[in-house]
């Protein structure tokens, strides 16, 4: 099976990292507009803070395995850092809502045996789904043109 990293970088260095030993700290902080994370399973104050907010809400923290059950659509990158990590229960999650938020961003944040790290990206949500990023395809196609060897190929 292969799996891509879809919206997140700096996979492959937390799996080098995780060989020495489990990482002692992962953290994933993922920030979308409001709409973006709205869930049925939310009860009105949420939503009612989500949807007049001036400045970021939390609007979930849980670990990895927690956080994608409840944002389907929306928090794939917390699956992709805990298969990087090999471990779905260290990796604690932060879901943000902030109406400012015109790009989506990840920042990971790890800590282990061999060092400390951090990454952040930011993209520009998909027109067509808000909820994905629109690099996604494109990681998608590069992961493909890897596996089948064309050279030049990061993995």
């Amino acid at each position: 099976m292969y799996i891509t990293g879809g919206a997140v970088g700096g996979l492959d260095l937390l799996q080098a990292a995780r060989s020495m030993g489990p990482l002692e700290e992962v953290r994933l902080t993922t920030t979308k507009l409001p709409g973006t994370l709205e869930q049925p399973w939310m009860d009105a104050d949420l939503l009612s803070r989500m949807r007049t907010a001036t400045g970021p809400v939390v609007v979930m923290s849980g670990t990895a395995r927690d956080v994608p059950v409840k944002f389907p659509r929306s928090t794939n990158v917390a699956a992709s850092v805990a298969l990087a990590v090999g471990d779905l229960d260290t990796v604690r999650v932060q879901v943000v809502a902030d109406p400012a938020a015109h790009r989506t961003r990840h920042v990971v944040e790890a800590s282990g045996p061999l060092g400390a790290y951090r990454f952040e990206v930011t993209h520009l949500p998909d027109p067509d789904n808000p909820a994905t990023s629109r690099i996604v395809p494109y990681a998608v196609l590069r992961s493909l043109a890897a596996i089948t060897g064309r050279t030049g190929q990061i993995l």
